[in-house]
C-alpha cells in the first residue's frame, strides 16, 4: 500500500506540473462574449427529488440521469441547447466530460455553466485522473453534472470514483451505481477502479491542480496520432476475432468491448477534428460512416451477440476505413 501511495503522490505531482503549464483557456473564455440561451425552462422535466442512484431516468433529451449524491448528478453528453436547458433548470453549475469527443463549451457557457474536459478510457481511470476529477467536483460551484457520451460506462464509474475518494460513497455502493447504470461488466477495468479506492486517495486531492485551472477542452490528439491508435485498435480486434470474440489466450490484458469502444471514440474525435474538417465535407462523412459501424460493434459486443453477427460487424468497419483510405490516403491529393 505505501507503494502505491508513493507511485499515486509522484503521478499527482507530474500531472500538476504539466496542468499548470496546459491551461489558460480560462482567461480566454472570460475574453469571449458570452453567447444567449435559445432555450428556457422555469422548471425541469424531472424534478430533482425523483432522481437517485438506483435507477437512470430521461430528462428531456438526456438520458440515464442518475443522482450520484446530493450535488453530483451523471449522464450521457449535452448536445443540444435543449439539453442544456435541462441542465440549467435542474440548477447545474458546473459540467465535467469525460469523454473524448470536443465540449459544446460556448453553449454550456450561454446557460451559465462552465465546463471542465478530462478524458478517461475504457479500460478504467487511473489514480492520478480519479483524483483530478475528484477535485473538481469537489471545489467547483454544484450542482454538478458528469458525463460520458453514452451516460453508462465511463461517466457513471468517474463519478462512482470521485464520490468514494471523498468519503461520499464506500467502495461496494460505488459498484452499486455502476450497476444501476448498467455499466458493462465488459468493462472490468471501470469496476476495478471504483473498487480499489482506498482511503489514501483522499490525501492526493489538495495537492493535484487547482480546480479553476483545469481545462475545459482537453489537447486530445489529432490526425496522425489518432490514426496510429485506430491501427492499434484493429490489431487488437483482430486478435479478439480470432479468439470468437473473447480474451485472447495470448492477450489476455485485451476486453474485447474496451477495444471496439476505442475505436469508435477515435472516429468520434477525429470528427470534431478541425483538420479533418478542412479536408473535405467527404471524409469527415466517411469518418462518420467508421464512427457508426465502430460504436454498433461495442453495442453488438456489449449485448453478447454471436461471432457471426460480429464478424460482419467488424468487416463493415475494416470496409469503411478501405473506402476512406482509396480516396484519401492510398492517392496523392491535390494541395
Amino acid at each position: 500500500m505505501q507503494v502505491c501511495a508513493l507511485a499515486l503522490r509522484l503521478s499527482v505531482l507530474a500531472v500538476s506540473v504539466a496542468a499548470s503549464c496546459a491551461s489558460d483557456d480560462h482567461a480566454k473564455r472570460a475574453q469571449r462574449p458570452v453567447p444567449e440561451p435559445t432555450v428556457v425552462l422555469d422548471r425541469p422535466s424531472v424534478p430533482p427529488d425523483q432522481f437517485n442512484n438506483r435507477e437512470g431516468r430521461d430528462l428531456g433529451p438526456l438520458h440515464n440521469v442518475l443522482r450520484v449524491t446530493d450535488r453530483l448528478f451523471s449522464g450521457n453528453s449535452p448536445e443540444s441547447d435543449a439539453a442544456f436547458a435541462e441542465l440549467q433548470a435542474l440548477g447545474v453549475k458546473t459540467i465535467i466530460s469525460v469523454d473524448g469527443g470536443r465540449p459544446l463549451v460556448d453553449r454550456a457557457a450561454a446557460y451559465g455553466m462552465r465546463y471542465v474536459h478530462i478524458p478517461v478510457g475504457y479500460d478504467g481511470i487511473d489514480g492520478q485522473t480519479q483524483v483530478l476529477i475528484a477535485r473538481a467536483y469537489r471545489d467547483l460551484p454544484g450542482p454538478v453534472y458528469l458525463h460520458c457520451h453514452h451516460g453508462r460506462h465511463r461517466g457513471p464509474a468517474a463519478a462512482a470514483s470521485a464520490a468514494v475518494i471523498l468519503g461520499e460513497m464506500t467502495p461496494e455502493q460505488g459498484v452499486a451505481l455502476l450497476k444501476a447504470a448498467k455499466t458493462s461488466p465488459n468493462y472490468p477495468g471501470l469496476y476495478e477502479c471504483v473498487s480499489s479506492i482506498s482511503p489514501e486517495f483522499r490525501d492526493f486531492v489538495d495537492r493535484a491542480p487547482p480546480a479553476d485551472s483545469l481545462p475545459s477542452v482537453a489537447t486530445v490528439s489529432g490526425l496522425v496520432a489518432n490514426m496510429v491508435g485506430i491501427d492499434f485498435c484493429f490489431e487488437n480486434l483482430g486478435h479478439v476475432k480470432k479468439a470468437n470474440w473473447a480474451v485472447p489466450k495470448d492477450h489476455p490484458d485485451l476486453v474485447p468491448a474496451a477495444e471496439a469502444g476505442r475505436l469508435a471514440d477515435h472516429y468520434r474525435v477525429l470528427m470534431d477534428d478541425p483538420e479533418c474538417g478542412s479536408i473535405s465535407a467527404e471524409f469527415v462523412a466517411l469518418l462518420r460512416r467508421s464512427w457508426e459501424e465502430a460504436q454498433a460493434l461495442e453495442d453488438a459486443i456489449v449485448a453478447k451477440k454471436g461471432a457471426e453477427h460480429l464478424d460482419a460487424l467488424f468487416a463493415a468497419v475494416d470496409q469503411s476505413c478501405r473506402d476512406c483510405h482509396n480516396s484519401y490516403r492510398n492517392v496523392k491529393r491535390k494541395k
